[in-house]
C-alpha cells in the first residue's frame, strides 16, 4: 500500500508516516525504485503511533511501549513498560515545573515594574 493511503486510514500525514519510520518505529518494505511499500497491519501501527505522540509521549519511549500494544489504546503494563512510562512522567513533571517557573518569573517581572502609556517605539 502507498503511504499516501496508509496516512489516509491512519489519520495521520505522509510526513509523519516518514517520521515514523525514520525514528524506527514503522518500518515498511522498499521497491527497487524507493518507493515504500507498507503492509495492510502499517495503519494499525500508524494510529497507535500518533495516540501514543498525541499523550504526550517521546519516541524513544514509543520504541519501548508499541511491542506491549495488543490493542489500539490498550498496553500490557510490565515491569519494562511501567518503568518507561514512570520515566516519562518524571520527565514531563519537571518540565511542568519549570515552565512554572518561568511563568512566575515573567508575572513577577510586570508586577513589579511601572506602566508607562504608548508603545516603545513611538
Amino acid at each position: 500500500m502507498k503511504i499516501g493511503e496508509v496516512a489516509k486510514r491512519a489519520g495521520v500525514s505522509a510526513r509523519s508516516l516518514r517520521y515514523y519510520e525514520e525514528q524506527g518505529l514503522l518500518s515498511p518494505d522498499r521497491h527497487a525504485n524507493g518507493y515504500r511499500d507498507y503492509g495492510e497491519d502499517s495503519v494499525e501501527i500508524a494510529t497507535k503511533i500518533a495516540h501514543l505522540i498525541h499523550s504526550g509521549l517521546p519516541t524513544d519511549a514509543i520504541r519501548v511501549i508499541l511491542p506491549c500494544m495488543p490493542g489500539s489504546t490498550s498496553i500490557l503494563i510490565c515491569d519494562d513498560i511501567a518503568s518507561e512510562l514512570n520515566r516519562v512522567h518524571a520527565q514531563l513533571d519537571a518540565q511542568i515545573t519549570s515552565l512554572q517557573e518561568s511563568r512566575d518569573s515573567v508575572k513577577g517581572i510586570l508586577d513589579s515594574q511601572p506602566r508607562t502609556v504608548g508603545s516603545r517605539r513611538e
